[in-house]
């Protein structure tokens, strides 16, 4: 494996505190990140950069560091194996077995689409959740990658999570909603609880008493407690800060794109997360503004530690300014948090991680020239390797065990990069269009590079957020599976084409500018993208509710064909001149509803109408009708 010149990772990047604003309005000024120490930094040393890390609040820690945090605690999309990692590709749907150089040694195909996969070391079993097949595969590594079971699950399963022992396995469900409990003997299923919408990660804590599963468009995680012979019992813990309604009455901010968690020890947790906030100072609409609010930008990026228990009082806040915090690992040995990036190719080193004394220790870029890395997984290898999943270039990152044990002196040696373990499937303007799409801390996609597409589109989803865009207040559409075929764009109708509508949303957001060239290959990767999964509703009632869809509902008048839209636009509300018919393909993934997100659900949208009018004629439903029509209308 060959390890990298230092001149190829030094950065020059800058991170800006303040707010997105249009390509006509001033920029604002950013704050230069320090460059990285190059003393003692030889052609095979890495260079390291201060950590941009803080607590906002009180430390939370627990009494003692009780327990002992497995790897296995929690899934990701790379293990550390003795000698070297299991990986699984959500590009390609192969889980990997690398060596120690990150060169493939064995591989499988698990399915399109995969979500996370759990090792347990004991039992040289690694469990993948196959994400579009909806089962979770299990396999013997004792000797390569052998399938041994698959277990079905609810619709979409993605998060994975085992307890200590390894008896009981853990998986969250996308499109079903729920998490549910499997014996890894029998393979049986042990226990289910019912979630929230867009569940992904779950933990458990080392005691099995409890887990932690996050949410992408909650500000809330759900913590799940256990005791025998009972059934789970599910509550809502917020995360939101303390700072998300600041005095002075400026903006509130929402909890969005929590992808994993980590029990560091019995008492504490912690969960990376999106803080956003779409509106501005003091809620009033300002054309040169995208969210945001006063001297506050639209979307930082944070980490909440969790004490246990269930009161808002045991969370506190850090501020970690790495893009799209994706993934989180732990080294129990040395008390370090590991936190990577997505968007802006980093690794944040955070130091006496379960203590009060908890304080940032290094922070690393990943980017090679002009190849971005994507770290999804991160995993602590049994010498205090940190090993790395890069999804853009499909390769193991591995940073070396004294890299993280630094000196003051920059005594840490460069980081290895293994060959490509797997080739994409997609075309290579799809791959690079994936690229731009998460790419934070760059100029030409927002103001100060504060916002990525990903930011507000975590998997070409919707935020569940509305977001102050030049005067008006509009609710972020889902893009997955949306795009092709129902032009024209944005809510009101003004964008012909999506490679137009692509570089006008670069342009309001602040940014400088994408290319053509850019906006076709941002076109390829969106288009690339699945259709969301559909929740499993009653056979008999979808059959009801697409009676009334096509008939006296009259929803069928505007959203027909196999888009399900007449791709025209209607004089409909009082601040948009007029408002495009939206396809409703994912609407069960796309709360809230109308362009302004004034219906929270669907009941809402067909009962109350939100702020828009003369829509239909629901109105006149009797309600088992509308239980119908809104079960029909989750399954498009």
């Amino acid at each position: 494996m060959a390890a990298l010149s230092r001149n190829k990772w030094i950065r020059g990047a800058a991170v800006v505190a303040g707010l997105c604003v249009l390509a006509s309005a001033p920029q604002a000024e950013s704050r230069p990140r320090p460059r990285p120490t190059q003393a003692d930094a030889g052609p095979s040393r890495m260079p390291f950069e201060t950590p941009e890390f803080s607590m906002l609040d009180r430390a939370v820690a627990g009494s003692g560091r009780s327990g002992t945090a497995l790897p296995w605690l929690s899934g990701g999309t790379i293990a550390a194996t003795a000698d070297g990692a299991l990986v699984v590709d959500e590009d390609t749907g192969l889980l990997v077995r690398t060596g120690r150089d990150g060169s493939r040694i064995a591989s499988v195909r698990i399915g399109t689409g995969v979500g996370q996969l759990v090792y347990h070391a004991p039992s040289q079993r690694v469990f993948v959740a196959d994400r579009w097949n909806d089962q979770v595969a299990v396999l013997d590594v004792s000797a390569g990658l052998r399938v041994i079971h698959r277990i079905p699950t609810p619709t979409e399963p993605f998060g994975l999570a085992l307890t200590r022992s390894g008896k009981t396995l853990a998986v969250t469900t996308v499109a079903g909603r729920r998490l549910v409990g499997y014996d890894t003997r029998t393979f049986k299923r042990r226990w289910g609880a019912e979630l929230g919408p867009e569940p992904r990660g779950v933990a458990f804590s080392p005691d099995g008493g409890e887990a932690i599963v996050t949410m992408l468009s909650s500000n809330a995680v759900v913590k799940v407690q256990f005791e025998a012979g009972k059934a789970p019992t599910v509550f809502y813990t917020s995360i939101t800060p303390r700072d998300a309604t600041p005095a002075g009455g400026q903006s509130k901010a929402f909890v969005r794109n929590a992808f994993a968690a980590k029990y560091l020890t019995n008492q504490v947790a912690v969960v990376p997360h999106q803080l956003s906030r779409p509106v501005g100072q003091e809620g009033r609409a300002n054309p040169n503004r995208y969210g945001g609010g006063g001297s506050l930008p639209p979307v930082e990026h944070r980490l909440a530690f969790i004490e246990r228990g269930l009161t808002i009082a045991g969370t506190a806040s850090a501020r970690a300014q790495v893009h799209q915090p994706r993934a989180v690992a732990y080294d129990g040995a040395r008390d370090t948090l590991f936190v990577a990036g997505l968007g802006s190719d980093e690794v944040l080193a955070i130091e006496q991680a379960s203590t009060a004394s908890v304080k940032g220790s290094w922070q690393r870029t990943l980017s090679d020239g002009g190849q971005r890395c994507g770290p999804s997984g991160l995993a602590v290898a049994g010498n205090g390797d940190v090993l790395v999943n890069c999804s853009f270039s499909r390769r193991v990152v591995r940073l070396v065990a004294n890299a993280h044990e630094l000196d003051g002196k920059t005594s840490s040696p460069g980081f290895e990069i293994g060959p490509e373990v797997a080739p994409s499937r997609l075309s290579a303007a799809a791959q690079r269009g994936k690229s731009i799409f998460h790419r934070g801390e760059d100029r030409k996609m927002s103001g100060g590079g504060q916002l990525a597409c990903a930011s507000c589109h975590a998997e070409g989803r919707a935020d569940g957020l509305s977001w102050q865009i030049q005067g008006s207040t509009l609710q972020t559409p889902l893009l997955a599976g949306r795009l092709r075929g129902t032009h024209p764009y944005k809510w009101d109708g003004q964008d012909p084409t999506i490679e137009t509508s692509l570089r006008n949303t670069v342009q309001r957001l602040g940014g400088s500018g994408l290319t053509p060239a850019e906006a076709l290959d941002l076109r390829a990767y969106l288009d690339a993208l699945p259709r969301p999964r559909v929740p499993e509703r009653t056979a008999v009632r979808v059959a009801r509710g697409k009676a009334l869809f096509d008939g006296k509902s009259g929803c069928a008048s505007c959203h027909t064909g196999p888009r399900l839209t007449d791709r025209k636009a209607y004089n409909l509300a009082k601040d948009l001149p007029k408002v495009d018919t939206p396809s409703l393909i994912g609407l069960a993934a796309s709360a809230p509803y109308y362009h302004d997100g004034s219906a929270q659900t669907l009941r809402a949208a067909l009962m109350e109408n939100g702020t828009v009018h003369d829509m239909g004629v629901t109105v006149g439903l009797e309600s088992a009708e509308v239980d119908d029509l809104v079960a029909f209308l989750e399954t498009l």
